[in-house]
Parts: C-alpha cells; structure tokens; sequence
C-alpha cells in the first residue's frame, strides 16, 4: 500500500473494521469510525485556523483522545509534539521557545476541536498539497546542555518503519498490543501506528497498572494482549516479581524489547514461562523513527551473556565507522551511523546540534549524502551479527584504561541476587560507583565483581537500593542518580 502520509492508513482501517475498538486505556475507547471522524473534526479546526505545516503541542494524557489529536494534525497537514504531563514547568517552557506551537491541544480546549463542523474541501486541500518528505511529529528528547532536542520526523519515516516491522515480526489485524510506554516516547510509534495500518487494537495500558507487577499481567490477560513492546527494565520488575510461579500472560505471543541492553538472565525468565512466544530485540535513537536494528532470538542465550541487536531493516543501512572514520572488521568496535529514509531530518530550530550529528558520509566523496552519528559503539560478531558495545558518553577513561560502563553493567546484571544495576562515573573523586537492586549484600557484590572483571574496571563504590529511579519511558534514570550522587558528596 504506497501512501504520503500516515492518516491513509486510518482511512483504510475504518473501511474495514467501522466499529472494531483500535484504542482503549481500559476507561475510554474508539472504534475506527470515530477516530477517524474524530480526527478529522480536530484537522478542519486547524485548517480553518489556517495552520498549515506547523508545530502543535498536544498536553494530553495516554488516552485515545490523543492518537485522535496526532492523526488531526496528520490530515491537517501539520504535525505534533506530545508533552509529557508531569514534565517540570522550565522543561515545557524551553520547548515552547523552541517550537512555538501554532495551537496547544489540552483537556481544557480538546472538546471545542471535536465539535465542530467537518470542512471536506478543507482536509482536500490539505491533503492535495502534502507530500511524504513533511513532518509527523518533534519528540524532545534530553540535551546535554540541559536544552531539550526536537527531533523532526517524517511521514515517510514512518511509513518505511511501520511496513518493515509489520513485515518483519507478522502484525495484523489480530494484533492486540499492551502499550506500556508513555506517547511522549518513540518507542510508542510501533503499537499505535501499527495499530492504524493493520487494524488492530491498542490497550494503553494505566501508568498505576504498571507500577504492579500482578495488575500488569491481570491487564494483558483481562484484554487478551498479545503483543508487548517494553524496555528490558519493565521485563525485568515482572521476572524478579516471580509472578510467573502463579500466573503467567496466557496470550502474548510477541515479546519486543528495546531501550536498553536485555541480559539473557531476565529473557531466559520469560522465556521458561512463555516458551513459545517470539523474543526480538530492537534498537535505534528517536533520530532514527524508534530502531533500525532487530535481532529476533533465534538460539539459546547464556545467562551473562548481552542479547545482540542483529540486522537492520530493509532499506537502512549501518555504517560501523573506527575513529578514523574508515569501516571497522570484523569483531572491530566503532560508532554506528545510520543512512536511509528511516533518519529524522535533524533537531527543530537547531542547526548547530543538526551539523554535529547529521554529516556527510565520510566514505563518499561524491555528492551529497547523510548519516546520522548515533554514538552507539558496536561491532559484528563471527555469526554475522551487531553487537551493542556502549555509548561513546559511558565510555570513560580511568587508571590509564578506556572503559565501557556498560560492560560492567552487562556482567553485574549477570550475577545471580542482582535484579537490577547501574553504573555512573564522578569525574570529581574519579571513580565508579554502581547502583543496584538485589538480594546481595554490598560486600558480596564486590567480591563477585572482583572474580568477573579487571581490577581497574571494579567500581570503587556499590550501593544498595530499594528500588531504582526510572524515566517515563520505564529505563533506569541515570541522570538522578548521579544527581543523588552529588547530593551526597
């Protein structure tokens, strides 16, 4: 099916399934039907406001409402950033300064765009004059100066990534997913937009479900979700939970991850308690439309060993690049950088961001063509496989040796009494210091450690916790602990 633009795959899901539910947060729903006319009330409001090709922030909750909000701005021609309720008041105002949105669509005013009048020469003229190179939607991501990013992605994006993965792990319309993550998220892109091109359903699962493990599971089971798409953190609150000794999810057949590395410890828990689902692994940056990476398990995977990320998906190509910016060897460690039409076209308002990360290919000389530096390390394995290897940011360099926290990360997630940990590195007392959850006591730890990984690569510092801060998209928030590091000190 070649389309331009994502709200044709709304208009041909409402022909086949009118009255099938596509979104539900287990209180609120819309068929197809309604969310398409829903849709496109709230495009005929923006056209007739003559917003064309320009910024909406949507302040809504993850309820269907919202998707209904993202597909107006679809049709309208214009496109969307969803904000994250709970986000600090300074963080909405520096992406306020940075996007200034034409329109923000909220609780308060949502009910003034779903009734009005549909204007059908409206939505044709926008619809006439869109092409596939326009924008969807700007994710903020985090900035390192503390200055949020706007990531601009494109419908075609979209497009290319929703027709692989629907191709590549088999959606359709009897997909029913349990969508953990907030819509603020990219890896919220997957449930939703499959959803609208297949025509299946979308459980928007309550942020107060998923803070218990029992509620959770009763949630996919209750709605017959079959398909899950979680960080590795989420997979593994419910693996330690031991929830799976009395119940276990009866429906999922589909168990994607991504976000962060999955250790075969957790998989190989829900793999004894659903032997027969499919197990894949994705990766990619919000600058990538959610991943360009996937490996679906396929063997046995040891307990300490790092789930690879695999292969990309047609039409993306990875660049493995040594600092020479030459093509690394086999088993060789470099920077992955992406090209295709699946790369974001670069930071919203942000040139100077934009020419750092978004740069010609080093390896042709020839005309103009752009990758995008992710800043992921990796590396092909003798299988022919990618394997994640850190970020360059959590490459530090301490006692004379370059390290990679996550690999310490990677081998203290293996060891049995750990449920969780992560690693940071204060620069001011140069040391590494690791946070975990577990039944180990410190001292343990540290022995285990010692037994496992070089001297140098030992953190000088392990403390334990109760429980782990974490982003809204459910990883394991670093960034707060360092800041409760420094609380400390």
């Amino acid at each position: 099916m070649r389309i331009k633009n994502v709200a044709e795959w709304l208009e041909y899901s409402a022909q086949r399934f009118p009255d099938k539910v596509a979104f539900s947060d287990g209180v609120s729903s819309m068929t197809f039907a309604e969310l398409r006319e829903a849709a496109r009330r709230i495009a005929s409001e923006l056209a007739r406001r003559g917003h064309f090709k320009r910024p909406v922030m949507i302040k809504l909750g993850k309820e269907p409402r919202a998707i209904a909000a993202f597909l107006g701005c679809a049709y309208s021609g214009n496109f969307y950033t969803p904000m994250d309720l709970d986000a600090p008041a300074e963080r909405e105002e520096k992406i306020k300064s940075m996007l200034h949105p034409a329109e923000i669509i909220s609780a308060e005013n949502i009910e003034e765009f779903l009734h009005v009048e549909m204007d059908e020469n409206l939505l044709e003229e926008a619809r006439r004059r869109q092409i596939d190179a326009d924008l969807l939607y700007v994710l903020f991501t985090s900035g390192s100066t503390g200055m949020p990013k706007g990531v601009a992605v494109q419908h075609r994006g979209v497009i290319d990534y929703i027709e692989n993965v629907v191709e590549t792990f088999g959606f359709d319309e009897n997909t029913v997913h349990g969508q953990a993550v907030p819509i603020f998220f990219d890896s919220s892109i997957l449930p939703i937009y499959t959803t609208l091109r297949c025509g299946g359903r979308d459980y928007l699962i309550p942020k107060k479900t998923l803070m218990f493990a029992v509620k959770t599971v009763d949630f996919l089971n209750e709605h017959k979700c079959n398909a899950i798409y979680w960080v590795p953190t989420s997979y593994n609150i419910i693996a330690k939970s031991r929830i799976f000794d009395k119940r276990i999810p009866q429906y999922v057949n589909k168990c994607l991850f991504v976000g962060e590395v999955m250790t075969g410890k957790v998989l190989n828990v829900w793999r004894r308690a659903l032997p027969d689902a499919m197990y894949a692994n994705l990766m990619g940056p919000t600058e990538c439309t959610d991943t360009y990476l996937y490996y679906i398990v396929d063997r046995e995977i040891k307990e300490d060993e790092a789930v690879p990320v695999g292969r990309t998906y047609d039409n993306v190509d990875v660049l493995i690049l040594n600092e020479e910016d030459q093509l690394c060897g086999i088993g060789e460690k470099g920077e992955l950088c992406v090209r295709g039409s699946k790369v974001s076209s670069g930071y919203y308002n942000d040139w100077e961001k934009t020419r750092t990360a978004y740069v010609q290919n080093p390896l042709n000389k020839a005309y103009p063509e752009m990758i995008y530096r992710t800043g992921d390390l990796g590396y092909v394995n003798e299988r022919g496989e990618i394997i994640f290897a850190g970020r360059k940011d959590f490459q530090i360099k301490h006692s004379g040796h370059r390290i990679e926290l996550g690999e310490i990360e990677s081998v203290a997630g293996s060891v049995n009494g750990i449920d969780m940990c992560a690693c940071i590195y204060d620069k001011e007392i140069e040391q590494i210091l690791m946070f975990y959850c577990g039944s180990l006591d410190e001292s343990a730890v540290k022995k285990e450690l010692k037994d496992l990984l070089p001297p140098y690569m030992v953190p000088g510092k392990i403390e334990k916790r109760m429980s782990m801060p974490r982003t809204g998209s459910g990883k394991i928030d670093r960034t707060a602990l360092h800041l409760c590091q420094i609380s400390k000190t």
